[in-house]
Protein backbone atom coordinates (compact mmCIF):
# COMPACT_ATOMS: atom_id res chain seq x y z
CA UNK A 1 0.00 0.00 0.00
CA UNK A 2 1.51 3.65 -1.17
CA UNK A 3 0.11 6.31 1.21
CA UNK A 4 -0.13 9.02 -1.13
CA UNK A 5 0.56 12.75 0.83
CA UNK A 6 -1.29 15.68 0.55
CA UNK A 7 1.51 17.98 1.05
CA UNK A 8 3.21 16.38 -2.11
CA UNK A 9 -0.13 16.75 -4.09
CA UNK A 10 -0.12 20.55 -3.25
CA UNK A 11 4.15 21.21 -3.98
CA UNK A 12 3.63 19.86 -7.33
CA UNK A 13 0.49 22.20 -8.20
CA UNK A 14 2.83 24.87 -6.52
CA UNK A 15 5.94 24.01 -9.18
CA UNK A 16 3.25 23.52 -11.69
CA UNK A 17 2.31 27.44 -10.79
CA UNK A 18 6.28 28.48 -10.67
CA UNK A 19 6.85 27.10 -14.25
CA UNK A 20 3.64 28.91 -15.60
CA UNK A 21 4.41 32.49 -13.89
CA UNK A 22 7.61 32.83 -16.41
CA UNK A 23 4.36 32.86 -19.44
CA UNK A 24 2.49 35.15 -17.07
CA UNK A 25 5.88 38.02 -17.38
CA UNK A 26 6.09 37.13 -20.87
CA UNK A 27 2.41 38.22 -22.08
CA UNK A 28 2.06 40.76 -19.23
CA UNK A 29 5.65 42.61 -19.08
CA UNK A 30 7.97 41.73 -21.48
CA UNK A 31 8.05 43.84 -24.99
CA UNK A 32 9.39 41.72 -27.96
CA UNK A 33 12.32 43.01 -29.56
CA UNK A 34 11.46 45.75 -31.90
CA UNK A 35 13.10 45.47 -35.47
CA UNK A 36 13.67 47.24 -38.25
CA UNK A 37 12.22 47.17 -41.48
CA UNK A 38 12.49 47.85 -44.89
CA UNK A 39 9.22 49.10 -47.25
CA UNK A 40 10.71 47.80 -50.23
CA UNK A 41 11.28 44.49 -48.02
CA UNK A 42 8.73 41.77 -50.46
CA UNK A 43 8.82 39.65 -47.70
CA UNK A 44 6.49 41.59 -45.01
CA UNK A 45 4.21 42.99 -48.24
CA UNK A 46 1.25 40.34 -48.10
CA UNK A 47 -2.15 41.11 -47.81
CA UNK A 48 -3.61 40.42 -44.47
CA UNK A 49 -5.45 37.37 -43.93
CA UNK A 50 -7.53 36.40 -40.93
CA UNK A 51 -6.27 33.74 -38.55
CA UNK A 52 -7.75 30.12 -39.96
CA UNK A 53 -7.52 28.45 -36.76
CA UNK A 54 -9.36 30.50 -34.17
CA UNK A 55 -8.35 30.42 -30.53
CA UNK A 56 -11.24 28.48 -29.14
CA UNK A 57 -10.21 25.63 -31.73
CA UNK A 58 -6.60 25.93 -31.37
CA UNK A 59 -7.53 25.39 -27.43
CA UNK A 60 -10.30 22.39 -28.39
CA UNK A 61 -7.25 20.87 -30.88
CA UNK A 62 -4.42 21.44 -28.27
CA UNK A 63 -5.46 20.75 -24.80
CA UNK A 64 -9.44 18.74 -24.66
CA UNK A 65 -8.36 16.28 -27.33
CA UNK A 66 -5.10 15.49 -25.27
CA UNK A 67 -6.85 15.16 -22.32
CA UNK A 68 -9.92 12.77 -23.76
CA UNK A 69 -7.05 10.73 -25.37
CA UNK A 70 -5.62 10.43 -21.98
CA UNK A 71 -8.61 9.26 -20.24
CA UNK A 72 -9.97 7.34 -22.81
CA UNK A 73 -6.65 5.78 -22.87
CA UNK A 74 -5.94 5.09 -19.43
CA UNK A 75 -10.10 4.09 -18.51
CA UNK A 76 -9.40 0.98 -21.19
CA UNK A 77 -6.36 0.29 -19.49
CA UNK A 78 -7.94 0.32 -16.14
CA UNK A 79 -11.12 -1.80 -17.51
CA UNK A 80 -9.17 -4.55 -19.56
CA UNK A 81 -5.29 -4.76 -18.96
CA UNK A 82 -5.33 -4.16 -15.59
CA UNK A 83 -8.62 -5.74 -14.25
CA UNK A 84 -6.63 -9.13 -15.41
CA UNK A 85 -3.64 -8.74 -13.00
CA UNK A 86 -5.30 -6.76 -10.39
CA UNK A 87 -3.27 -8.16 -7.46
CA UNK A 88 0.45 -6.95 -9.30
CA UNK A 89 -0.50 -3.29 -8.76
CA UNK A 90 0.18 -1.00 -5.97
CA UNK A 91 -2.65 0.31 -4.29
CA UNK A 92 -3.07 3.74 -2.73
CA UNK A 93 -4.14 5.29 0.00
CA UNK A 94 -4.71 8.86 0.79
CA UNK A 95 -5.67 9.49 4.28
CA UNK A 96 -7.23 6.36 5.21
CA UNK A 97 -8.84 6.47 2.22
CA UNK A 98 -8.34 4.23 -0.74
CA UNK A 99 -7.41 6.06 -4.07
CA UNK A 100 -8.43 3.72 -7.22
CA UNK A 101 -5.51 3.89 -9.66
CA UNK A 102 -6.54 5.58 -12.20
CA UNK A 103 -7.12 8.83 -10.36
CA UNK A 104 -3.29 8.36 -9.52
CA UNK A 105 -2.04 7.59 -13.16
CA UNK A 106 -4.57 10.04 -14.92
CA UNK A 107 -2.92 12.71 -12.18
CA UNK A 108 0.32 11.75 -12.90
CA UNK A 109 0.04 11.85 -17.12
CA UNK A 110 -1.94 15.22 -16.80
CA UNK A 111 0.91 16.64 -14.52
CA UNK A 112 3.37 15.85 -17.28
CA UNK A 113 0.88 16.44 -20.00
CA UNK A 114 0.89 20.12 -18.44
CA UNK A 115 4.51 20.66 -17.68
CA UNK A 116 4.90 19.67 -21.30
CA UNK A 117 2.53 22.45 -22.18
CA UNK A 118 3.84 25.35 -20.44
CA UNK A 119 7.88 24.44 -21.26
CA UNK A 120 6.28 23.90 -24.61
CA UNK A 121 4.34 27.96 -24.75
CA UNK A 122 7.36 28.90 -22.85
CA UNK A 123 10.07 27.92 -25.48
CA UNK A 124 7.62 29.35 -28.24
CA UNK A 125 7.38 32.86 -26.40
CA UNK A 126 11.18 33.26 -25.54
CA UNK A 127 12.12 32.45 -29.12
CA UNK A 128 9.34 34.86 -30.58
CA UNK A 129 10.38 37.71 -28.41
CA UNK A 130 14.13 37.05 -28.77
CA UNK A 131 14.64 35.81 -32.76
CA UNK A 132 11.36 36.37 -34.10
CA UNK A 133 10.52 38.30 -37.01
CA UNK A 134 7.67 40.51 -38.68
CA UNK A 135 4.90 38.99 -40.51
CA UNK A 136 4.30 38.53 -43.71
CA UNK A 137 1.26 41.30 -44.08
CA UNK A 138 3.09 43.40 -41.32
CA UNK A 139 3.16 46.47 -43.61
CA UNK A 140 -0.80 45.80 -44.94
CA UNK A 141 -1.24 46.27 -40.40
CA UNK A 142 1.57 49.16 -40.11
CA UNK A 143 0.51 51.05 -42.69
CA UNK A 144 3.69 53.62 -42.25
CA UNK A 145 3.33 56.82 -43.34
CA UNK A 146 6.02 57.25 -46.45
CA UNK A 147 7.63 60.58 -45.93
CA UNK A 148 10.34 61.68 -47.96
CA UNK A 149 13.29 62.98 -46.38
CA UNK A 150 14.42 66.41 -48.58
CA UNK A 151 17.56 67.15 -46.99
CA UNK A 152 20.26 64.33 -45.41
CA UNK A 153 23.09 65.80 -43.75
CA UNK A 154 26.06 63.91 -42.56
CA UNK A 155 28.44 65.01 -40.22
CA UNK A 156 30.66 63.50 -38.04
CA UNK A 157 28.06 61.25 -36.02
CA UNK A 158 25.20 63.59 -36.07
CA UNK A 159 22.49 63.20 -38.88
CA UNK A 160 20.64 66.11 -39.30
CA UNK A 161 17.56 65.34 -41.56
CA UNK A 162 15.26 68.51 -42.35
Amino acid sequence: MVELSISRIAADFIVLTLCAIPLLIFHKWVEPYKRGFYCDDETIRYPYRPSTVSRHMLIVIGLVVPAVLIISTETFRALTWERKCRNEFLHYQCRRHTVPRIIVRLYVFFGYFLVGVIFNQLMVDIAKYTIGRHRPHFIAICKPKHMEIQHLAISGSHINRT
